[in-house]
């Protein structure tokens, strides 16, 4: 029974992980069909807008023109994952910051190989910061949920609940 949970799970959660791809594919798609490079529409005025742009690099255009080690870095990050996914049990939270991460990673990697940059039209207007699209998105949801989980996850809780326990026994 365990091992049917145990599949059903993970098969959503794949299931989840190409959903977030397509959705991250077929937004830029349809932005870039209604934009033109470096067109812009607000979306929040002076808040938020799209403003297509075509990133051969990474924020800010960062090593730019060294496509092969972004798609090295999100091909062995893929296949690594991949791995530890399928020969381990599953585990809710390493699961979901997992189908974020995986699917920012493959929805960026389709652009680099298919079309030798990343479509990206998010831009923040009221600060300068580098456009970026859903996949960016997904990869930062998913760092924020691992950088949250080290700081007040479980082992937080379990370290607080034994500082509570020595102290009320000190107390006796």
């Amino acid at each position: 029974m365990h091992l049917v949970n145990d599949t059903a799970k993970k098969l959503t959660a794949l299931t989840m992980t190409i959903g977030l791809i397509l959705i991250d594919l077929l937004v830029k798609h349809q932005i870039a069909s209604s934009l033109t490079v470096t067109g812009t529409r607000p979306l929040i005025e002076g808040v938020l807008s799209l403003h297509y742009v075509e990133n051969h690099g990474a924020a800010f255009s960062i090593l730019s023109g060294h496509a092969w080690i972004f798609i090295l870095t999100a091909v062995i990050f893929t296949v690594v994952a991949l791995f530890f996914f399928f020969k381990y049990p599953y585990q809710a939270d390493l699961t979901r910051v997992g189908i974020l991460l995986v699917a920012g990673a493959i929805g960026n990697l389709y652009d680099r190989v298919a079309l030798g940059y990343v479509r990206d039209f998010f831009r923040f207007d009221f600060i300068n910061f580098p456009v970026f699209n859903l996949a960016d998105v997904y990869i930062t949801m998913a760092a924020c949920i691992i950088v949250f989980g080290i700081l007040f996850g479980k082992h937080q809780k379990a370290s607080h609940n034994e500082e509570t326990r020595n102290k009320n026994n000190e107390g006796e």
